[in-house]
């Protein structure tokens, strides 16, 4: 199971915070996870903030699909 699907999808901070960290253990800018994801920058860079962002499960499985270690 990935990281982003045990993350309650309602805690901000705990999805931002496992965003983050995937994201510089890859090297990976907010702009290739947008592309690869299929999510917008604008989203992205909300769910990174952890704040008030409603973060459906459909978005968190784009987002974790994109992240996966290849």
């Amino acid at each position: 199971m990935n990281s982003l699907e045990v993350a309650d999808v309602a805690d901000g901070a705990i999805a931002a915070r496992v965003v983050n960290d995937q994201m510089a253990n890859l090297g990976m800018t907010q702009r290739k996870l947008a592309e690869q994801s299929g999510v917008s920058a604008t989203t992205l860079r909300k769910i990174q903030s952890g704040g008030e962002q409603r973060r459906t499960r459909a978005t968190l499985a784009s987002i974790s699909l994109a992240l996966a270690p290849r």
